[in-house]
């Protein structure tokens, strides 16, 4: 009878012990790799017997690749042809707006204006002639301003990187105001931890920029991006991922709401934190993320860069775009297209 009993008091003292590390996972105070890992096998088989073929063509992709840099020239572009790049893709192609995936973080001097900026205050500091035609050209080659006012007049987004927490404290470039209020979820505080340091942009084109989002990505413990972060925070408040941005231009600006639900499972209320973005409402998780609806094959047009460049006339796959996503090329230090495994293969370069 003893024996019996130690029996029951140790298989419900494992029970509990499975209950609170479940609890414990589920709330993500504790997550367990093992169980990352199997809800991970259950969505890449739910995702692949379920992902929709097919193109959206509601999103264009320009690809700033391997064509566009034999035939453009290296990586970074200076300044005036991203004014060029950026008046063909609105002007000439129609789209309705632009998520830049790359960080502008040091100002261009490609043009030689402080070259001749210096001569005009030494050498040639009694040139007239000189000195009239450098004022007339002078707005020419301020490259920077210039990419600063075509940020202005469009519905852009800028991009820019957090810092995890222990991976480093430097502090680069302008950072946006949070977009929404540290309160803005009430009790709760979903989103990863909050990071140490960023790398923005330049000061000049965040001020003139209507948004800017991090391009931060999110890898399971295999490596695998199945998650797209929404929100971090940061400072005094909560700031929005590109994606978000992107969308929230394209349809006016208008800054998102948030807020929090309850909802039942098996009897159990639970908090469930939201965005609103443009009148679209998205549940995150506690880790301020949300699970990504891939497609099966290539799911966006791929356009190279080259091609609006050189001023080749819009295909019928840029006619219905409501928005165009510039992906720089793979090796750039600042940029936010960092190669991941997907679940399955959805990405296609396009051919060179």
């Amino acid at each position: 009878m003893k024996l019996a009993s130690n029996t029951t008091l140790a298989q419900a003292a494992l029970s509990a012990a499975f209950v609170v590390l479940m609890a414990a996972h589920v709330s993500g105070w504790l997550p367990l790799t093992v169980m990352q890992r199997a809800e991970a096998l259950w969505y890449d088989t739910w995702l692949k017997q379920t992902a929709m073929g097919g193109v959206d063509d509601r999103v264009a992709v320009l690809d700033i690749d391997e064509r566009s840099l034999r035939e453009i020239g290296r990586w970074p572009w200076s300044r005036d042809r991203m004014v060029t790049l950026m008046d063909r893709l609105f002007d000439d192609y129609g789209v309705a707006a632009i998520g830049l995936d790359v960080v502008f973080a040091e100002p261009d001097t490609s043009s030689g204006l402080d070259s001749l900026s210096r001569l005009a205050a030494s050498e040639l500091a009694g040139q007239r002639d000189f000195l009239a035609r450098f004022e007339q050209l002078k707005p020419q080659l301020d490259y920077d301003a210039r990419f600063a006012r075509a940020l202005a007049e469009r519905p852009v987004s800028l991009g820019y990187y957090f810092i995890p927490a222990g991976m480093g404290d430097d502090r680069t470039g302008a950072l946006p105001e949070p977009v929404l209020p540290a309160d803005a979820f009430g009790e709760l505080r979903p989103g990863p931890a909050e990071p140490s340091g960023y790398g923005a942009n330049l000061e000049i084109f965040q001020r003139s920029a209507p948004a800017a989002g991090y391009f931060n990505m999110l890898a399971d413990v295999d490596g695998t991006a199945r998650q797209m972060s929404l929100i971090q925070r940061f400072g005094d408040g909560y700031h929005l991922s590109l994606s978000a941005t992107t969308l929230m231009v394209a349809f006016g600006g208008e800054l998102p709401t948030a807020g929090v639900s309850s909802i039942s499972i098996l009897g159990r209320d639970y908090a469930e934190p939201w965005i609103d973005v443009s009148g679209i409402r998205v549940p995150l998780g506690l880790n301020g993320a949300v699970h990504v609806p891939y497609r099966a094959g290539s799911p966006f047009p791929y356009i190279s860069a080259a091609d609006v460049l050189n001023g080749a006339p819009s295909s019928s796959s840029w006619k219905t775009a409501s928005s165009c996503w510039v992906r720089p090329p793979p090796d750039c230090p600042t940029c936010g297209s960092r190669r991941f495994p997907m679940p399955f293969r959805v990405w296609k370069s396009t051919p060179t």
